[in-house]
């Protein structure tokens, strides 16, 4: 299960990095040659993924069958889904039925027991759980993680904002600032692929990707 924290653009200043024409031309080519090669060395385990959903969903392999009589019944039980729904309700259970749902514990240092600290702390993780909207992110991407053994997580920092009324115009004000969790659809997430890629941490890849699907106002 990957978790990455990051800052939203809007509260990033970004530096604009100066590219010649051939620098830029170097970019596309590496970046869109790192993509076609992450697709095709993950091409075996999107078909796992599809396989595993069709047993979940319980949709035969073939829409008709003609053995051993012509239009036999065609029918596949999803035993699948029935065992990995227990998983998923054991799961859930598992980790939301505890209270509170992150304990902080004290901590030895110089032979004094940071007491205070961590009842300080428990109070920031009380606050901080419902604001970040763990249980709903936590109830897809598990899900992911049951049916097709990868869920992902992914941690923006979140500003909310709204303009103000005619007198200031240009200005907005803030409503919000938080950090939330999204769940991540295994299939829009791309690490590169190749041999070893397995035991490479996502903090030490060289590059890792989420595609976005815009609204058209956006």
């Amino acid at each position: 299960m990957a978790v990455r924290l990051e800052k939203s653009p809007t509260s990033v200043n970004r530096l604009k990095i100066p590219l010649t024409a051939v620098q830029e031309t170097a970019l596309k080519k590496y970046l869109k040659e790192e993509f076609q090669n992450a697709d095709a060395a993950h091409f075996a385990q999107r078909t796992t993924w599809k396989e595993a959903l069709r047993r979940y969903a319980g949709v035969p392999r073939k829409k008709e069958r003609d053995f051993p009589i012509v239009n036999a019944p065609n029918m596949e039980v999803a035993l699948a889904a029935i065992a990995a729904d227990a998983i998923y309700a054991q799961g859930h259970d598992l980790i939301f039925a505890v209270s509170p749902l992150l304990t902080v514990q004290a901590t030895k240092r110089r032979g004094e027991t940071m007491t205070e600290p961590a009842k300080d702390l428990q109070v920031l993780v009380d606050w901080l759980v419902p604001i970040v909207e763990l249980p709903v992110a936590h109830d897809h991407a598990w899900l992911d993680d049951v049916q097709l053994g990868t869920g992902l997580y992914y941690i923006p920092w979140i500003e909310e904002s709204r303009k103000t009324r005619l007198g200031n115009a240009g200005r907005r004000k803030m409503l919000s600032k938080r950090p939330i969790v999204y769940p991540v659809p295994p299939e829009d997430f791309k690490v590169p692929g190749g041999k070893g890629i397995r035991n490479t941490q996502i903090q030490s890849a060289p590059w890792i990707a989420h595609r976005f699907y815009y609204s058209q106002h956006e």
